[in-house]
């Protein structure tokens, strides 16, 4: 069927009538000072899509690596973490079994001396966390200003 023929065609007509109608009707609500700002903001977005500063995040590589280099070093710090507390229930597990006061001492010293560089890995930790938690939030920031 050509198009002549589907406008000619009698049910045709009716909703050729209508769809004409519904154009008139969206033309006199046209609004002029509406299509200029649309197209101004179109012309905005086009011209901020091909800043070439908008489109590079300056240093997002470096921050990146520093990133993965920091994941690096909290999986050894708790790694570390881990074989101090399995030194902890081990040294319990033998002392238990020995039942030898005589090692007590010596345990305690070494039980401190872990325990002060659990704490010290434990503080390395939690700046590592706040760190990242501030990369994420800045990268998100810089995100959505370059998304409006």
């Amino acid at each position: 069927m050509t198009l002549l023929q589907w406008i000619s065609a009698q049910e045709n007509q009716i909703s050729l009538r209508k769809m004409a109608a519904e154009c008139i009707k969206s033309l006199e609500q046209f609004d002029e000072k509406e299509m200029m700002s649309l197209k101004a903001e179109v012309k905005s977005a086009i011209e901020g899509a091909h800043n070439e500063d908008m489109k590079l995040i300056k240093g997002l590589e470096d921050r990146l690596s520093g990133l993965e280099k920091l994941m690096f070093e909290v999986r050894n710090i708790v790694k570390e973490q881990s074989e101090l507390a399995q030194a902890f229930q081990q040294n319990q597990t033998r002392a238990n079994n020995l039942g030898d006061t005589s090692i007590l001492p010596d345990l305690c010293v070494s039980h401190k001396n872990q325990l002060i560089v659990m704490r010290k890995n434990h503080k390395q930790l939690r700046d590592i966390r706040s760190r990242i938690s501030r990369a994420k939030t800045e990268l998100g920031h810089n995100l959505l200003q370059r998304l409006k």
